[in-house]
């Protein structure tokens, strides 16, 4: 990257903070996909939403003032009768309304705006204000969305299919997520061979060398987990054993991943917003708690634990 260029992160981040009207998750989640999309599919930042209720707007959206100067009246002269307040018109403003039309990923869907009488139509015409929607979809898994409307608005929602896969292999020795479909080892007999103990944990490389020569289910092509990967397995609600509950098998120490990280010079992880040095070597890969379901970076010499995952990778 040369000198004075953003990294990505940077780069969409100062882009789409500068749109009018547009929320903080909405400029989260564009700079995500941007992100994902320039690096080739290699970075993806994880983004966490800490706001509470209502919007965040870095730029407020555009509020059209009347172009035309108001009106002033002249107060008549003293001698001349004043009118009686029977005579007086009040002229009542009609509040202005949006347009609202919602689409999703379903082909008959069934929206509800729970909050008000009106049956949802699309391109139906509301007041200002916050909505709370329904969408219910056969198959699909109910979806409850609450909407701020201050403009004319066009709502895309994505519905998620319900599961019907099995879940737990018990006697294979691994469970398959069914969000995910990522197959994930959970074989204490299989694993013999650390223990998950601290005194038999693997290097970063002796545990890419397990993953790939382990013979688990009839399956040959285990590997190393990214960081993204293992963190869909942790379960935040769970402490002291923060990880999804069908999985049994779990230590106290970290676990490897296979997203390595690139020291930058001036102090700071530069990759982390898109930035690489091609010049140095990777030294230190991301792992995983699960005793508190934190994070943090290793480097490849110290010992860890290794949870081995199979599976398509995008």
């Amino acid at each position: 990257m040369a000198q004075g260029e953003y990294g990505l992160f940077t780069k969409y981040f100062l882009k789409y903070i500068k749109k009018e009207g547009m929320p903080l998750r909405e400029v989260f989640h564009n700079v995500r996909q941007n992100v994902y999309k320039d690096s080739r599919k290699k970075q993806l930042p994880l983004v966490r939403n800490g706001i509470g209720m209502g919007e965040f707007y870095f730029t407020l959206p555009k509020i059209n003032f009347p172009s035309e100067p108001l009106k002033t009246s002249v107060a008549p002269p003293l001698t001349q009768k004043l009118a009686t307040p029977t005579s007086i018109v009040k002229i009542k403003e009609k509040p202005k309304k949006y347009t609202l039309s919602i689409d999703t990923n379903c082909k008959y869907s069934h929206i509800y705006i729970t909050n008000i009488k009106p049956k949802y139509e699309r391109g139906m015409r509301l007041s200002p204000g916050i909505y709370k929607l329904k969408i219910v979809v056969s198959g699909y898994k109910k979806l409850r969305y609450t909407l701020n409307l201050f403009q004319d608005t066009h709502l895309r929602l994505e519905l998620e299919k319900k599961s019907t896969a099995v879940a737990t292999h018990k006697d294979k020795g691994y469970w398959t997520n069914p969000k995910t479909r990522l197959a994930w080892e959970d074989n204490i007999q299989k694993t013999s061979m650390i223990n998950w103990s601290d005194s038999a944990a693997l290097s970063w490389e002796d545990a890419k060398e397990y993953c790939k020569n382990l013979d688990l289910g009839d399956c040959h092509d285990w590997r190393l987990p990214s960081l993204y990967e293992l963190f869909s397995i942790v379960d935040y609600k769970r402490y002291q054993s923060a990880i999804k509950k069908p999985i049994k098998n779990v230590s106290g120490g970290f676990y490897w991943t296979s997203s390595t990280v690139v020291p930058d010079t001036s102090g700071f992880f530069s990759n982390m917003f898109g930035a690489s040095n091609e010049n140095i070597a990777p030294s230190q890969a991301w792992v995983i708690y699960f005793l508190d379901s934190s994070s943090e970076t290793a480097t490849f010499a110290t010992d860890g634990h290794v949870r081995c995952v199979r599976g398509a990778q995008r």
